[in-house]
């Protein structure tokens, strides 16, 4: 069973952190362990019938973090994306009652999760429209990685990504039956970093089938091996030889053997394509 960096119990309730026994490591974890930026964490209320609807007004700041600790605070107590597959929705308490929220986001601190914002104005984004057939654990795990590899400046370059926006697109009145991931990065010069993130927004898709024709490759590998050990053990029974005379007899002689590599290396050009393909440009990922 495939296990995935998903936060939610239905499907990962084994999932634990270890770190190392030493006294160093419990004597870091006492203290603050800062991040390289402060974040907000930001969510969008979908309007009501009495709203206008405009998007600063629906947009509110809920929290902020500057530290390890209190990320997994607030992390600790936010829904993960998969429960949107579980017909549920992000809700809000207010005073007229309970408000839909339509995205989550975070964002570096002092900078809002919109266009108008002086960092996002000459930048752009990229998103993943992820469908429900990728499945809730791989669309947390998608989230997850995003989020801790903004956060923990681990995606280079790191000071360019200004957040990230997770939209509910699965119901409501413009429903497109998808979960969305955007990630907004600041003005940039440098295209190599910009063709970075492009590559980024097409791997899950690209790993996807790159993940399928290797298994292909591992089945075609398997049926082979069964095969020519099947003529091995036939050719010497027949011909009164040991296994290992049989065995380069038909290493030297076996069209079967042939054509198995033939197929083999076909498929080995196959699975490099895509792997090129996931490297190169691309504008967003698809599953499904």
């Amino acid at each position: 069973m495939t296990t995935f960096l998903s936060f939610n119990e239905n499907f990962n309730s084994k999932l634990t952190f270890t770190a190392e026994d030493s006294a160093e490591t419990e004597e870091m974890l006492r203290k603050d362990l800062p991040l390289s930026h402060r974040w907000s964490v930001w969510e969008q209320i979908m309007p009501t019938s009495e709203s206008k609807g405009i998007y600063a007004d629906a947009t509110q700041k809920v929290a902020s973090f500057g530290t390890v600790q209190d990320f997994w605070r607030f992390w600790n107590h936010i829904p993960q994306p998969s429960e949107l597959l579980e017909q549920k929705r992000l809700v809000r308490e207010h005073p007229d009652g309970l408000r839909v929220i339509d995205a989550l986001m975070i964002f570096q601190e002092n900078i809002r999760p919109e266009w108008e914002d002086k960092m996002n104005a000459n930048g752009g984004h990229f998103q993943f429209q992820l469908k429900p057939s990728c499945g809730g654990g791989q669309i947390d795990e998608y989230w997850n990685n995003l989020v801790m590899g903004m956060i923990g400046a681990t995606i280079d370059p790191p000071n360019m990504i200004t957040g990230v926006r997770l939209v509910d697109k699965l119901s409501g009145p413009r429903a497109s039956n998808v979960i969305r991931i955007e990630v907004w990065f600041t003005e940039n010069e440098d295209s190599q970093a910009i063709g970075f993130f492009r590559a980024l927004a097409t791997t899950s898709k690209r790993m996807k089938k790159i993940s399928a024709h290797a298994e292909e490759m591992m089945e075609a590998l398997k049926d082979f091996d069964e095969k020519m050990e099947k003529e091995v053990r036939d050719l010497s029974k027949e011909e009164g030889w040991t296994l290992v005379d049989a065995y380069i007899e038909r290493a030297s002689t076996s069209a079967l053997k042939l054509r198995g590599w033939e197929f083999l290396m076909n498929k080995a050009a196959v699975w490099a394509d895509h792997w090129h393909a996931a490297e190169i440009a691309g504008s967003q990922s698809n599953c499904g």
